[in-house]
C-alpha cells in the first residue's frame, strides 16, 4: 500500500494550483480595485453635495438659482475665477493646485483611446481621501463642473472607472452632465465628453463602477 505522493505527483499538483491562480488573480485584482473606486467615488460624491448643501444654507437661500446675488457670486462665479476658496473652504482637503500638477499627464476610455488634457479646468484640490477634485464655471451657460479622479494622478486614469464629471444643478443636486447613461465612454475627444452619462451608469448600477 503506498502511503504519500511522489515528487512528480506533487510537482504536477503546484503546476495546476500554479496555472488556476495565474488564470484568477487578474480578475480578483480587477474586482478588488473597482470596489476601491466605487467606494472613493461615493465619498467624493458625498462630500461635494454637502459642500453645495452648505453654500445654500450659508447664504440663506432656497437654491443656486436664487435671486439672492450673494449666491450666484459666492458660488458659481468665484468658483474658479476669483476665489475658489469660497466653494473649496467646504470640503475636507490637503492641498490647493492646478491640472498639470494634481491630475495624470494622460487619460483614456476603458478601450485605451487617449483624451485631450483638462486644460479649462483652472483650480482643483486633493482631499483627504486622496481624490482630486477640478472646478470649471461656464459662464456662458451658467454651470459648474466638477472633474473627478477618485484616486489622484494613479492609474488607470480611466472614464467610467476612476475618472467622472459631475454639474451643479440650480437646486443644488450634483448631476451627470447627462441623464442618458448608455453615453458613459461614448464620447470622444475630451474626458468631459467620454465621460458624460458615467455617473449615471454608476447610480444606476447602484453606485458601483464597473471597467466595461
Amino acid at each position: 500500500m503506498r502511503k504519500g505522493f511522489t515528487l512528480a505527483e506533487i510537482l504536477i499538483s503546484l503546476t495546476i494550483v500554479g496555472v488556476i491562480s495565474l488564470l484568477t488573480l487578474p480578475s480578483i485584482i480587477g474586482t478588488y480595485r473597482t470596489k476601491i473606486y466605487t467606494t472613493q467615488l461615493q465619498k467624493v460624491y458625498s462630500q461635494l453635495s454637502t459642500a453645495i448643501e452648505q453654500v445654500i444654507s450659508d447664504e440663506h437661500a432656497d437654491n443656486l438659482n436664487s435671486e439672492n446675488e450673494d449666491v450666484l457670486t459666492g458660488f458659481y462665479a468665484t468658483s474658479v475665477y476669483d476665489n475658489p476658496d469660497d466653494f473649496f473652504k467646504y470640503v475636507k482637503k490637503t492641498k490647493t493646485c492646478n491640472p498639470s500638477t494634481c491630475l495624470a499627464n494622460s487619460y483614456k476610455k476603458p478601450n485605451g483611446t487617449s483624451l485631450s488634457s483638462m486644460a479649462t479646468y483652472r483650480t482643483c484640490i486633493a482631499t483627504s481621501s486622496g481624490a482630486v477634485v477640478c472646478m470649471r464655471f461656464d459662464q456662458g451657460k451658467g454651470v459648474t463642473t466638477f472633474l473627478v479622479d477618485v484616486n489622484g494622478a494613479k492609474d488607470p486614469n480611466m472614464t467610467g472607472l476612476d475618472t467622472f464629471v459631475m454639474q451643479v444643478a440650480d437646486n443644488g443636486a450634483l448631476v451627470d452632465t447627462t441623464k442618458d447613461a448608455s453615453k458613459c465612454n461614448k464620447g470622444s475627444g475630451t474626458v468631459e465628453a467620454a465621460a458624460a452619462g458615467c455617473i449615471a451608469k454608476a447610480s444606476k448600477n447602484g453606485w458601483s463602477v464597473k471597467n466595461d
